[in-house]
């Protein structure tokens, strides 16, 4: 849990430094404009696909658990399909 937090908090002051290393680079005001909302859109994109991952991780552990509680079903009625040539 601590090992998480500390390791949330270093990306954070990463991402500062970034994003003030691409800021300080601009020449003028419209430069910072562009580049600040260049940062917007990246930041959101990649906290969008984060949510999306995390959102699909579930929902093929959710599949994952109704396959099996319906091949547990199936296996105990002891029927079995029987081929017929």
């Amino acid at each position: 849990m601590k090992s998480k937090v500390i390791s949330h908090v270093l990306f954070a002051v990463v991402y500062v430094g970034l994003v003030y290393g691409i800021l300080s680079a601009a020449n003028s005001k419209f430069e910072t404009l562009v580049l600040a909302i260049l940062v917007q859109i990246y930041t959101a994109t990649l906290y969008n696909f984060s949510i999306i991952g995390a959102a699909t991780d579930v929902n093929n552990y959710a599949g994952f658990v109704r396959f099996r509680i319906l091949a547990t079903a199936q296996a105990g009625h002891g029927r079995r399909r029987r081929i017929v040539c």
